[in-house]
């Protein structure tokens, strides 16, 4: 695993690299709108899956196992299914709101909170495949990276409020698989800065399942 993510730390690190194509790019607001059309059908996803958290010393902890339920566009509860073991800390779930995103009209204000430049669009490339970047093209800069041929995001690096303007959270969505009529990243890595933080493994989705409200009451 350690190999895969010091590749992957490579990858972020020559992130943006540019594409020849100089072709018309539509507007960021019609690509996130398409974007959002992978979600729509989303109100709520109960996912299980598998958690590994790196320390600071670089050493992977223990994984667990919880269920994650979530209900657009940004509530989000989650419990352990071993019920013997502490309770994971806080951890900043901002990110997943583009995974339940329906309405592009509230996500391009909630992108600009996050300080990511909606009105610039242009073409680059992630790890050789072609994607539409909403921000700035700077590695260091917020962004999103959203891929030209499925409209997925594939890539989201953000300020979190109250975090020093170096310390993006950077998100990686992989193995993109169809979930009824939507689509749902069955593996996800974050990053602090430069900093691998975890690894998120998705063993089953359910979808649209009832959810009580007092579920999110926290």
């Amino acid at each position: 695993m350690l190999k895969r993510v010091l590749r992957t730390l490579g990858i972020l690190a020559a992130l943006l690299t540019p594409c020849a194509s100089q072709a018309y790019v539509l507007p960021s607001e019609q690509i996130i709108q398409f974007m959002c059309a992978n979600f729509a059908r989303f109100d709520t996803l109960v996912i299980r899956q598998s958690v590994t958290f790196m320390q600071k010393g670089e050493s992977p902890e223990k994984g667990v196992d919880e269920v994650l339920s979530v209900k657009s566009p940004n509530l989000f509860h989650s419990s352990l299914l071993d019920s013997s073991m502490e309770p994971v800390s806080a951890e900043d779930r901002t990110y997943r709101e583009l995974l339940v995103a329906s309405n592009p009209r509230r996500l391009i204000p909630r992108l600009n909170e996050l300080g990511i430049d909606t009105q610039q669009a242009a073409y680059t490339r992630l790890e050789g495949t072609v994607v539409y970047c909403i921000g700035e093209k700077d590695p260091k800069a917020p962004k999103l990276l959203i891929e030209k041929a499925t409209v997925l995001p594939l890539f989201l690096a953000y300020q979190r409020p109250g975090q020093d303007a170096g310390d993006l959270m950077r998100v990686r969505f992989l193995d993109y698989r169809k979930v009824e009529q939507g689509w749902v990243p069955f593996e996800i890595h974050t990053f602090l800065g430069d900093r691998w933080t975890a690894k998120y493994s998705v063993h089953s989705v359910k979808v649209n399942v009832p959810l009580k409200p007092s579920l999110f009451a926290k």
